[in-house]
């Protein structure tokens, strides 16, 4: 396969293309403006009369080979996107750049092509898929916005439109490598603006919400679904007296909470006979956090700790401390990972 290094960080992997490219298996001729080097096409040539297009003659051509490497059948062409009558395709796939200075912009206003052709060609065909940045805002109310999450990150923003939308609202949705399933949570647009903060002191459980919930900003309206709510106002992390298997939400078991204080902290690694720790910290001031995670009190412990640049957020200790934001002021919460059990969503 052939890739360029720009084209490349803005390109779907295969598994979120396949996983977009089922929305598209109602309608025979599809066309995806701003290919690039190919990525989302290649989910959508396997089973559609396909037509990419590019600005760049180089970078269609790297497009051609990529697609080509997974038997996928289209046309290609060169040209404007602006310049395609859209209107001429059952359905279309745009990409727009957002890296058109070499540095990432969210607002729409900043792509290639502009925010004004963008609207000129959803206007001429409803049924369309934008990709966008995370950040970049709501598009339209009458659209399915879903941000799309993958191996702990989100990833891309993708308006659903026309016939391609199954739901007006915002949806979070993590893929899989397996291409089967998804966990996924909908909200339609009046949930959205009553998404009401809940707060309570910490059950059983805490849950880390994954970063496309968050940039959804469905935290708190699956909240309420699971029969959770926030830690304190100040943080995302989740708490609740159930166990939750999604994997929208890391979970873990709490079994120990003391104050964010070097002494108590030892206190309560040595009394659970903590040996193989992991960090994790949300709301935590930097500075406070690296205090914390220097090995002066850690003397007597069978083994040190990570150092801080290896306290990534995916990390596999056998036990997890989360520093959180409490109502009580900084708390240290000692758990067990929760393992997760992948739910088909139907929804």
């Amino acid at each position: 396969m052939f890739f360029f290094k720009k084209q490349l960080e803005q390109a779907s992997n295969e598994a979120i293309a396949y996983f977009k490219a089922k929305r598209f298996q109602r309608f025979q001729s599809i066309a995806d403006l701003c290919c690039g080097i190919g990525g989302d096409a290649i989910g959508l040539s396997q089973k559609s009369d396909l037509t990419i297009v590019d600005l760049d003659r180089d970078v269609l051509a790297f497009a051609e080979k990529n697609v080509s490497a997974y038997q996928g059948k289209f046309r290609s062409l060169v040209g404007n996107a602006a310049d395609i009558s859209v209107h001429s395709f059952d359905a279309f796939h745009i990409d727009p750049d957002r890296r058109v200075s070499q540095a990432r912009v969210t607002k729409p206003e900043y792509f290639a092509p502009s925010k004004h052709v963008l609207e000129n060609l959803t206007s001429n065909n409803p049924n369309f898929a934008m990709k966008l940045a995370p950040a970049t805002p709501i598009w339209s109310r009458h659209t399915e916005n879903e941000f799309i999450g993958y191996d702990g990150e989100c990833k891309q923003q993708i308006v659903w439109s026309g016939d391609l939308c199954n739901t007006p609202g915002v949806r979070a949705t993590v893929v899989r490598n397996n291409r089967l399933t998804t966990d996924t949570y909908h909200a339609g647009w009046d949930q959205i603006d009553t998404n009401l903060i809940r707060v309570k002191p910490q059950g059983r459980f805490l849950y880390d919400p994954h970063a496309c919930l968050v940039a959804a900003k469905l935290v708190d309206s699956f909240s309420r679904q699971y029969k959770l709510a926030r830690v304190s106002p100040s943080t995302v992390y989740l708490s609740g007296d159930e166990m939750v298997h999604n994997t929208l939400v890391q979970g873990f078991e709490i079994l120990a909470i003391t104050k964010m204080e070097k002494a108590s902290i030892k206190k309560m690694l040595q009394s659970q006979q903590v040996t193989d720790l992991e960090f994790k910290k949300r709301g935590i001031p930097v500075k406070v956090f690296n205090q914390m995670v220097k090995t002066n009190w850690w003397k007597g412990q069978k083994k040190g700790p990570p150092t801080a640049e290896s306290c990534l957020e995916n990390s596999t200790g056998r036990h997890t401390m989360i520093f959180l934001p409490t109502a009580d002021g900084y708390k240290a919460f000692l758990c067990k990972r929760i393992a997760n059990q992948a739910n088909i969503a139907s929804d």
